[in-house]
């Protein structure tokens, strides 16, 4: 995936490079680049469902390990069954790992410049500086020696003499990227190729860069050690051969100009296979002299290729979980069937067990002990975005709501998952947000394509219905009174759910306009519903009838509660947009929050009113919402609602770009957490039986208390 956006920027860019205040309001600016608080515990952070990008096999510490997004490097010493998470100190995504092989030591290397080194086998991981903050998706190791060579985009190429411990910056001249390295063991030579068929060769100390003169890009290489052979495939089709550590090559015509994304060379030097975009493989029996092309009927694109030394059969992998076979050197493949629900991206043949281990997006791990006629799911994360997640107190499972009509549930915390698309579902229907029903103990969510979902019994099963042409439902909440659910969307939708049953009831709609959320107030049982510019509608009668109410804001609405000690309603929006309502929503009064930042989140906190939004805001009232102050927030980022932390009181937050932060003093200030990953979270989960945190969005995300030392 890492080399296959290389060659696509490489052939698109040539390089890689006016309303009134009440009086009474008195706002205190936020100061987002506010100092963090200090740290009172740490926490170790799991991320469950990275995209792995990588399997390597170490056979002389008899160990796999899996390399991927969010810092990942998870390890299995019994042929890819179990794993444990390394926990290396970065949230890259790492791309590449090598042997060297007189020191024994691993180097692995990742976006922004990472470089890992490890000593034992892949247990525990180092970092080292780099010098440059270039992504490097390449690494080599000499076999014989102590040198290393990684590359990467806007023409990074670092050498180091001492097995990943000091690095030096080749000048190539160059802002073509370099994707692919290897090590020949006949000349010594590592050789670095990427973008504008960029190739540099080292021989000793000395540099010597060839190439730039083609608009294709160099995607992998595989290495003939025995023979002192290279294979380089490219993005137009053609596969280089080079039988003197990469000085020479010569472009041998495979019969297509599909991008090839790997290659593999067999043991002997004579076999090999190449696979790529729109399913090509292209396969080879005399030393990459000469190729033969076919493709897959489904067409799918292929990530990587293995071979299964004890029976000899050739294995690719690809997007949508396709599995392609051969037994026949090649000639013919056929499709192995419901192997993955997800993308796979690598795959590699363990000699210690004779068995292929296929990885993938979600953190999925499939074994084939047969060379790959059968297959099994060992490891299995949530491999969409989750927009909703919450605990079961009946089951204790964790249930998650995401894309394309996906459900999860896990019964351990959140740590492994067992997901579920919905095939009933009209086609994508996002989940969006979940509601506990008491009369029957069931969550009901509301979704795209007007789907409502439900379920009783923690996740096990499911009623779902939807409509391929109907709104989108996008919130909901529970009437505290009578237990009906209720969901919101598009063009003023409505739908009441039970109580005490799944069945729907379509309501009038009050508004043509978007609705984008609604909350209950639990003493009066009052609903409110909001959403694009300016929109506020209200029932008082347990959600029978509903009737638009007067807005002082034509601000959009994105967040809203009923603080239940007051009774008060506020909800916010674009632009610092804060509206009040003390009587039940019948009236609301525009309150200056002191912000131009789009608020996103209300959150009630023993007695006290936070908002949370764009640019690291935070703020906080102690008077029912008529007046905020800013809250010391170390970050700029977009943040969402407040939960408190299990069992110890504190709060939390979390945001785009992997922030989490943690509030011991009611808010006041707040300190981050490392969540190991830089992606979005749509929200923060807790789970009161095992004492998580649990973040969800693009990731999800466990965080435990460390174990004290």
């Amino acid at each position: 995936m890492i080399l296959r956006l290389l060659a696509g920027v490489a052939l698109l860019c040539g390089t890689l490079a006016g309303c009134s205040r009440p009086a009474d309001a008195v706002p205190v600016r936020a100061t987002p680049s506010a100092p963090a608080a200090p740290a009172s515990a740490v926490f170790r952070a799991t991320v469950t469902n990275p995209d792995l990008r990588r399997l390597f096999v170490h056979p002389a510490a008899r160990v796999l390990l899996a390399l991927g997004t969010d810092g990942t490097v998870w390890r299995s010493e019994d042929g890819g069954l179990q794993w444990s998470d390394t926990s290396p100190p970065t949230n890259a995504t790492l791309a590449a790992v090598a042997r060297v092989s007189a020191s024994s030591r691993l180097v692995a290397v990742g976006s922004g410049g990472v470089v890992l080194v490890s000593d034992d086998g892949g247990r525990q991981w180092h970092r080292r500086e780099s010098g440059v903050a270039n992504d490097l998706l390449a690494v080599a190791g000499d076999t014989k020696g102590r040198r290393v060579v990684a590359a990467g985009l806007g023409g990074a190429l670092l050498v180091s003499d001492d097995a990943g411990d000091h690095w030096s910056v080749a000048d190539t001249g160059t802002a073509a990227g370099f994707g692919a390295a290897a090590h020949d063991e006949v000349s010594g030579s590592l050789v670095a190729l990427g973008q504008q068929r960029r190739i540099a060769v080292a021989i000793g100390d000395a540099w010597t860069l060839a190439g730039g003169d083609r608009p294709y890009a160099f995607t992998a290489v595989a290495a003939d050690p025995a023979r002192g052979r290279l294979f380089a495939a490219t993005s137009h089709g053609w596969v280089h051969r080079s039988d003197d550590g990469g000085r020479r090559w010569t472009r041998v015509d495979t019969g297509t100009r599909a991008y090839l994304a790997h290659v593999h060379v067999s043991d002997d030097g004579r076999a090999l296979t190449a696979v790529g975009d729109g399913g090509a493989i292209a396969v080879s029996a005399d030393a990459g002299r000469s190729w033969r092309t076919s493709f897959t009927a489904d067409r799918n694109y292929l990530s990587a290729v293995a071979v299964h030394a004890p029976s000899g059969a050739r294995v690719a992998v690809g997007d949508h979980g396709a599995v392609w076979r051969s037994t026949d050197h090649g000639r013919r493949w056929a499709r192995v069937a419901d192997v993955a629900a997800v993308d796979l991206e690598s795959i590699a043949f363990d000699p210690a067990s004779g068995r292929l281990v296929a990885g993938g997006k979600g953190g999925v791990v499939v074994v084939s002990d047969d060379g790959g006629q059968r297959w099994r799911t060992v490891r299995e994360g949530l491999p969409r975005y989750v927009h909703d997640l919450v605990h079961d107190p009946a089951s204790r499972r964790l249930i998650a709501f995401g894309t394309d009509r996906t459900v999860g549930t896990s019964n351990d915390g959140g740590l492994t998952w067992s997901p579920r698309v919905l095939a009933e579902l009209a086609e994508p229907a996002y989940l969006f947000s979940a509601s506990f029903e008491p009369t029957t103990g069931a969550w009901v969510a509301a979704g795209g394509q007007a789907t409502v979902l439900a379920t009783r019994d923690g996740g096990a099963t499911w009623a779902a219905s939807s409509d391929g042409a109907g709104p989108d439902h996008v919130a909901s909440a529970v009437h505290p009174r009578n237990g009906s659910v209720f969901l919101v969307g598009q063009a003023g939708r409505i739908v009441r759910v039970g109580p005490g049953t799944q069945e729907r009831v379509v309501l009038p709609p009050p508004v043509s306009s978007n609705l984008h959320g609604v909350i209950s107030d639990p003493t009066s049982g009052v609903l409110v519903a909001f959403g694009e510019a300016g929109t506020i509608v209200r029932s008082g009668d347990g959600g029978i009838s509903w009737s638009p109410v007067a807005s002082p804001d034509r601000e959009d609405f994105h967040g809203g509660a009923f603080d239940p000690a007051s009774g008060v309603a506020l909800l916010v929006g674009a632009h610092g947009s804060v509206v009040r309502s003390d009587d039940g929503g019948r009236r609301w009064q525009l309150v200056d929050a002191g912000t131009p930042h789009e608020l996103r989140r209300v959150s009630v906190v023993r007695g006290a009113l936070f908002i949370t939004g764009v640019g690291g805001t935070v703020l906080r009232s102690r008077d029912t919402g008529r007046t905020w102050q800013a809250m010391a927030a170390p970050t700029d980022a977009q943040l969402r609602g407040i939960v408190t932390e299990p069992g110890g009181g504190a709060l939390w937050v979390a945001g785009r770009d992997g922030v989490v932060l943690r509030s011991t003093d009611e808010g006041a200030t707040w300190a981050p957490i490392d969540s190991h990953t830089r992606t979005r979270f749509k929200g923060l989960a807790v789970d009161p039986v095992r004492g998580a945190v649990i973040g969800y969005g693009d990731r999800v995300v466990v965080f435990t208390r460390a174990p004290s030392p």
